[in-house]
C-alpha cells in the first residue's frame, strides 16, 4: 500500500486507485475519491480547456458578476466550508475562517477589482525605437492562460 501524509491509496483494480482522505486530527476517514487513470487525463484536459474558452469569451461585466455570485454563495454557506476545512486540515475554525474563508472572498474581491484593467488594451512607450522601428504605436493585451 502507497502511504501519503494523511491519506492513503487502496488499489481497488489494477486500474484504478481509490484515495481515502483522513481527519489529520482524529486520523478519522473522511471521505473517498478515486483517482483519475493516465487515459482519462487527455480528455480532462480538452474539458478544461473548452470550459476556458467559453470563459474568456463572456463580457468582463458577466465574468465580474458570475465571481460576485460566487462569493456571496460563498458567504451564505460560510460556515459548511469551514467544516470541511477543518476536517480536511486539521484547522481550528478561526485559522480556517481567517485563512482559507476570508482569504477566497480576499483573492475574488482582487480579481474583480482589477479584471477591467487586466483585459484592456495599454500602449506601450518604446521611446526612440519606434521612430527607428517605423511603427506608429505600439500596445500590450494581457492574455491569461490557466495553469494545470
Amino acid at each position: 500500500m502507497v502511504s501519503f501524509i494523511y491519506a492513503h491509496c487502496v488499489p481497488r483494480t489494477m486500474s484504478r486507485t481509490v484515495i481515502r482522505k483522513h481527519n489529520p486530527a482524529t486520523l478519522e476517514v473522511i471521505g473517498e475519491v478515486e483517482a483519475t487513470i493516465p487515459e482519462e487525463v487527455p480528455s480532462i484536459v480538452e474539458r478544461a480547456r473548452t470550459a476556458q474558452m467559453g470563459w474568456s469569451a463572456l463580457p468582463v461585466k458577466e465574468r465580474e458578476r458570475i465571481l460576485r455570485q460566487v462569493q456571496a454563495a460563498l458567504c451564505a454557506d460560510m460556515d459548511a466550508l469551514i467544516d470541511v476545512v477543518c476536517r480536511e486540515t486539521g484547522k481550528p475554525r478561526l485559522e480556517a475562517l481567517a485563512t482559507d474563508g476570508l482569504g477566497a472572498l480576499g483573492a475574488a474581491d482582487f480579481a474583480i477589482g482589477r479584471m477591467a484593467r487586466l483585459f484592456q488594451e495599454s500602449r506601450v512607450d518604446l521611446g526612440g525605437l519606434s521612430a527607428a522601428m517605423e511603427i506608429g504605436r505600439a500596445s500590450c493585451r494581457e492574455r491569461v492562460f490557466a495553469v494545470v
